[in-house]
């Protein structure tokens, strides 16, 4: 974080750009050596050369992660990527959008300012990239209060898992609407490339 006696610089990422760049990520991510920590970083443009008051930037091993707090909430964009063990599928990117109220399973939430691309933007962009979508699982425990589901999309060794909750509690066609709270992505490679030191 920069030093708090100097004014911030104006670096504030919206919720909206971090996801395009979330799934510019996931279209470019085309063979096992396209999924690795610097080109990850590399598409979602981040961090910034300087942290404003409102950003965050984490690091041990094997793991980095992005956090943006946006103005005027208490919402928060959070961006990582884990190298894994070698294993497939335990490499993986994540975007998730977190407040700390819906942890209290708070069906009154109000998701606008994450849901400047929904679940439909997320899936054309996901379909346009090649990728199939799979099955939608409702969430056991907060999917009658939240519309909470998690949708699965696949390309090749990659699968893309998005947790959707609804924008609102009311009016219907808020309530109807899905928001993507979390996307993550992981590469089910046998082989993959020496990635997570670059």
């Amino acid at each position: 974080m920069h030093d708090a006696t100097t004014p911030a610089p104006s670096t504030a990422i919206a919720a909206q750009t971090m996801a395009k760049r979330w799934l510019a990520f996931a279209d470019q991510a085309r063979a096992s050596r396209d999924f690795e920590r610097a080109r990850f970083w590399k598409a979602m443009e981040l961090p910034p050369q300087q942290l404003s008051d409102s950003q965050y930037f984490e690091e041990e091993p094997g793991y980095q992660a992005f956090t943006q707090e946006f103005a005027g909430g208490k919402w928060a964009g959070i961006a990582s990527f884990g190298d894994g063990d070698g294993q497939p599928g335990a490499r993986f990117a994540r975007l998730a959008f977190e407040h700390p109220d819906d942890r209290l399973d708070n069906a009154a939430l109000d998701l606008a300012p994450v849901c400047g691309l929904d679940l439909d933007g997320f899936r054309k962009a996901l379909l346009d990239a090649g990728y199939l979508e799979g099955p939608t699982a409702p969430s056991d425990a907060g999917y009658a209060s939240k519309g909470t589901a998690t949708v699965v999309f696949s390309r090749g060794p990659l699968q893309v898992s998005l947790v959707t909750q609804r924008e609102a509690a009311q009016p219907q066609a808020r309530r109807e609407r899905a928001c993507v709270v979390s996307a993550e992505a992981r590469d089910f490679s046998e082989s993959p490339s020496d990635a997570g030191s670059r």
